[in-house]
């Protein structure tokens, strides 16, 4: 079975369409609302993304070698964009220098949500929801300017890293400080509480 995300524009909303046979000429998809499958993490995720506020807006030159024969963005350009605005957010916040401090990213993912033309207007809204040891967990999606529809989601885990020593390092406090400021809250990870018992 294969899962599709879709966003609808006529009515603002995601549908899930459920693939039960895999076969490219002869599968049947049933649709139901985001809503009803609450178990997909997928979806979840989603969700949670809409409750982020994002501070950092960056808006995004298309470039024609990004579209198709068609005028559609290739999904493969959305990477780079997500790329672009983090730099720049980790610049403008962080102000890392140049030397032996980097931050690199460990894992990535998106989902795309509607297509992009090479007409449009977009921007990349980036934001930071967690702050852990060595790393953090950065959000972004990228957003039409003049219709304000959500194109697509993304999640990046980054790595505070030292080049010299080529080890991944904690986040240094200067970082966290500037980041939480920036964000307007206290987004270090929280420990959990120890509850075994103690004789």
């Amino acid at each position: 079975m294969k899962i599709f995300l879709l966003h609808s524009k006529s009515d603002a909303q995601i549908f899930v369409y459920v693939v039960e046979n895999c076969e490219y000429c002869n599968r049947k998809a049933s649709k139901k609302p985001l809503a009803e499958l609450r178990i997909l993490s997928t979806a979840q995720y989603i969700r949670n993304m809409e409750e982020i506020e994002y501070h950092h807006r960056l808006p995004i030159q298309l470039r024609f070698t990004d579209a198709d024969q068609f005028g559609h963005i290739n999904n493969t350009a959305y990477f780079q964009y997500y790329d672009t605005a983090k730099i720049d957010y980790v610049r403008t916040v962080c102000n890392i220098p140049n030397g032996n401090y980097a931050i690199f990213a460990v894992h990535v993912e998106a989902d795309f949500l509607s297509q992009v033309h090479n007409t449009d207007r977009v921007e990349v809204q980036t934001a930071i929801s967690e702050i852990g040891t060595k790393s953090f967990t950065l959000h972004q999606r990228l957003v039409d300017s003049d219709t304000k529809e959500v194109k697509c989601i993304g999640k990046t885990i980054m790595v505070a890293f030292d080049l010299a020593r080529n080890i991944s390092i904690p986040m240094l406090p200067e970082w966290v400080d500037a980041i939480c400021k920036y964000e307007g809250r206290d987004v270090r990870r929280k420990e959990k509480a120890d509850l075994s018992c103690h004789s």
